[in-house]
């Protein structure tokens, strides 16, 4: 385990002084406080859960990454990356996570360890376990926050921009800063774990800073060459499918539900021409079509919800909504602020610098959603349309084509999805796979995003791929995961589910402007 705080320059200045043996060596110099990059000791903004039992400054450590905004300008100024460090096993490795979005802070990383002992010691057992809120997100300053409840680009850039270089707040300055991170803590050697946007930054991290990173897991698989928005509502119709799949394979849950994925497609359609009325923390409001899709699309992404989606869908076809989608909302909508919120200037910093600079033509959204059903494409379709009016107010800079093309890399990595994923499909980590030679895709038969996060299967796989990353992976049980779908008939059906753990995996999925949007 790394203890210390240094200055890459004292780093460097020790490597030119050489390994000789002297009975009387020079004291080594102080770091210095003005060098860019450096560390800071700092307290910690991470809401660190009580279930871990740690104490800054004894196991567990937090600090400031200072780095240029933009290393190519060196009096551009710096910038303030908050970090946390666990103590792990004693090597001179750790494990790093790097949170989705693109916009999450890295806080949720924490609840799944304090929530899980065999997470814990399956991220701390080569080494010590990092999270760094990543540049421009919520712990970490500056910190591209705009209002929540407004997805309005233009806005949120004109209040940015005076405090922030908005184009530097990219893939790869953050892989930059993440090999920055690595130097000045002292590891030889890191571990990547990034879910989602993280996916996405862990290979990028491959792709410019391989010569350091033991091994890689990609959860929820983001291609660097794929343009994801324009895939979402294909992505969702086929969690849809895959849920529907899993109830047909039941017959209990065939013979009470019958085909889902119809049943909610003309739900779509019903709401949006006669929208329900529901009840969230008390208060009446009106369920059009649209946002009903998006509620369902944000649902899937926890496995934890999987059991009850049935009766949702059904209920809300007979006009019910007290029994189970009423609570659901309750829950959904008052999610933990553990994740901090989004920061949406990121969000679009990352999406609009790098998938709509230039914007694609609209050939690449309609042949994504050729042969959909109408009402998934109107509805889902909105986070495409949005991010293409967005996009078009954001300041974005030079084009950077090189962050589009096919990572390439020799180590050692896991791809893995979710087979009800709704955003990063199975599909993602086969495309993925292509420039990687040390791959192996595993999805997880019923889980969502994250998956390696949602079943004691998921968590084994992380497990002994964190633990021999070149040896082959027994990932078999992938393939047998489980639905306990609740039945109609059921007195109290919401009385099953485990509140702490859909709330936490919904976490781990920081809600995109365009749902918020709609919820808003």
């Amino acid at each position: 385990m790394r203890k210390f705080v240094v200055s890459l320059g004292a780093l460097l200045l020790f490597a030119a002084c050489g390994g000789d043996d002297d009975t009387n060596p020079e004291p080594e110099p102080e770091p210095d406080p003005t060098a860019v990059p450096r560390l800071e000791e700092a307290a910690c903004r991470f809401e660190i859960p009580a279930e871990l039992g740690l104490t800054q400054g004894e196991n567990v450590r937090c600090g400031d990454l200072i780095v240029y905004e933009n290393r190519d300008v060196l009096d551009s100024g710096i910038i303030r990356l908050h970090y946390i460090q666990v103590d792990g096993a004693d090597t001179n490795a750790a494990t790093i996570y790097l949170d989705g979005g693109p916009g999450g802070n890295g806080n949720s990383i924490l609840g799944a360890l304090g929530g899980n002992e065999d997470v814990r010691a399956a991220l701390l057992a080569g080494g010590d376990f990092l999270s760094i809120s990543q540049r421009g997100t919520g712990l970490s300053q500056p910190a591209l926050m705009c209002d929540q409840m407004n997805p309005d680009a233009s806005a949120c850039a004109a209040m940015l921009a005076p405090n922030a270089d908005l184009p530097q707040y990219n893939t790869a300055n953050n892989a930059d800063d993440i090999e920055e991170l690595r130097a000045l803590l002292g590891y030889d050697e890191l571990n990547l774990y990034g879910i989602s946007y993280g996916s996405r930054l862990a290979l990028e991290v491959l792709r410019r800073h391989p010569d350091h990173i033991r091994a890689a897991i990609a959860g929820g698989t983001v291609p660097a060459h794929v343009v994801w928005p324009a895939e979402t509502p294909a992505n969702f119709y086929s969690a849809l499918n895959a849920l529907n799949g899993s109830c047909e394979a039941d017959a209990a849950c065939l013979e009470a539900y019958g085909d889902l994925t119809a049943t909610l497609v003309q739900g779509i359609t019903d709401l949006n021409a006669e929208p329900a009325i529901v009840s969230v923390f008390g208060q009446q409001f009106p369920l059009d079509g649209d946002t009903y899709a998006s509620l369902v699309f944000q649902l899937l992404y926890s496995r934890a919800t999987y059991g009850i989606l049935p009766l949702v869908i059904m209920d809300l076809a007979e006009g019910r909504t007290d029994r189970v989608l009423d609570p659901l909302l309750d829950i959904f909508l008052g999610q933990s602020s553990a994740a901090g919120g989004l920061a949406q200037g990121m969000y679009y910093s990352v999406v609009c610098g790098e998938l709509f600079n230039p914007a694609p033509g609209a050939t690449v959204f309609e042949a994504a959603t050729e042969g959909l059903p109408e009402p998934i494409v109107q509805a889902l379709g909105a986070s495409w349309y949005s991010l293409e009016a967005n996009c078009a107010n954001w300041p974005m800079g030079r084009p950077t084509p090189d962050l589009q093309m096919v990572v390439t890399s020799d180590v050692p990595t896991l791809l893995s999805n979710g087979m009800l994923d709704p955003i990063t499909p199975p599909l993602f980590g086969a495309i993925a796979k292509e420039g990687l030679v040390n791959a192996e895709v595993v999805n997880f038969a019923n889980s969502g995003h994250g998956s390696t996060l949602q079943s004691d299967c998921g968590v084994q796989v992380l497990t002994d791929f964190l633990a021999a990353p070149n040896a082959a992976l027994d990932s078999s049980c992938s393939e047998s995961l489980e639905i306990v779908f609740e039945m109609p008939t059921a007195a109290a059906p919401m009385a099953g589910l485990d509140l702490k753990r859909i709330r936490r995996e919904i976490d781990r999925a920081p809600t995109p402007p365009w749902i918020r949007d709609r919820l808003s």
